[in-house]
């Protein structure tokens, strides 16, 4: 009965000890979402971000399906940024035809990444 009720809160520690870790790296990196995962050139996508460290910029880039890359550019203030709310969240918008006119048809990689190096990706498809 000793061992029993020590390998179960041997496991309740370590489980809780995952969760804490877990939430840390939640905070530090963030999650991303996107409306819509395929669209045209003239869709306008828009990239939603939680968990973020709250009041940070974040850098925005984008990768080709043939490996070329394109720096995001804001329609706020023309900077490569996406500012994180005081609540960590934030919403990117943009349309493939203004952001990348010379791009390709396929699957694409829109990446934000921190000062401090974590960074995140989500893909999405632009088709004819």
């Amino acid at each position: 009965m000793r061992k029993l009720f020590a390998v179960a809160l041997l496991a309740a520690v370590c489980s809780l000890a995952i969760g804490v870790v877990g939430q840390r790296g939640a905070s530090a990196r963030g999650y991303l979402d996107i409306d819509t995962t395929v669209g045209t050139p003239y869709h306008h996508f828009v990239i939603s971000g939680t968990g973020w460290v709250p009041n940070s910029a974040l850098y925005v880039h984008f990768e080709a399906p043939d490996g070329s890359t394109y720096d995001w550019v804001s329609n706020y203030d023309g900077s490569n940024r996406v500012f994180v709310n005081s609540d960590g969240e934030f919403q990117a918008g943009f349309v493939p035809m203004n952001a990348f006119p010379d791009g390709t048809y396929g699957v694409w990689t829109a990446v934000f990444e921190t000062d401090y190096g974590t960074h995140a990706s989500v893909d999405f498809t632009i088709v004819h």
